[in-house]
C-alpha cells in the first residue's frame, strides 16, 4: 500500500512538472513567434531594399521594398537566383559581389544602376555581408540597397 501511495505521489509530481514544462514551452514558442513577427515588421518597414541569399545564391528572404522594386510577389522571388530576375550582365556582377562578401569579414560596397520597370534607371548604393553560423562559417549573404539617384543627380 505504501508503495502504491508513493507511486501515485510521484506520478502527480511528474504530471505537474510536465504541465509546467509544457506551459513554459508554449510561452517560449509564443515569444519566439512574436519576436519573428516584430522582426518581419521591421524588415518590411525599411525603405531600403533588403534581401538574404543562401550559399547557392538563391533568395531566402526579402523585404517589401525589394518586392515592390522587382515587381514580383514573394513566392516568385524566394528560391530563385538573381540571374532569373535581372539582366545577365548585371546579375553576374552582383553574384561576384556575393561571392566576395562570403570571403570577407566586412561588408562589400558597390554602386549599380538598376533598370526600372518604366524604362528608367536608379542608382543604388549596395552593401553585402556574409551571414555566419556560431562557428563563423558563412551560411548566406545579407544585402541592402539604398536608392541614391537623387543625390547623384544633384551633384
Amino acid at each position: 500500500m505504501l508503495f502504491r501511495s508513493l507511486a501515485v505521489a510521484a506520478l502527480a509530481v511528474i504530471t505537474r512538472r510536465l504541465s509546467q514544462a509544457r506551459a513554459a514551452l508554449a510561452a517560449e514558442v509564443a515569444l519566439e513567434a512574436d519576436g519573428r513577427r516584430q522582426l518581419r515588421a521591421l524588415f518590411d518597414a525599411l525603405p531600403d531594399l533588403v534581401w538574404v541569399k543562401d550559399l547557392e545564391g538563391r533568395y531566402a528572404a526579402c523585404n517589401r521594398s525589394f518586392l515592390q522594386f522587382i515587381g514580383l510577389p514573394e513566392d516568385e522571388v524566394i528560391g530563385r537566383r538573381t540571374t532569373e530576375l535581372l539582366a545577365l550582365s548585371l546579375a553576374s556582377e552582383l553574384a561576384e559581389e556575393d561571392r566576395e562578401a562570403l570571403g570577407t569579414l566586412g561588408a562589400v560596397r558597390a554602386q549599380h544602376w538598376f533598370p526600372t520597370r518604366d524604362g528608367g534607371e536608379l542608382l543604388f548604393d549596395t552593401a553585402r555581408l556574409a551571414l555566419r553560423d556560431e562557428a563563423g562559417d558563412p551560411v548566406g549573404v545579407l544585402g541592402v540597397a539604398r536608392d541614391v539617384t537623387a543625390t547623384f543627380r544633384a551633384r
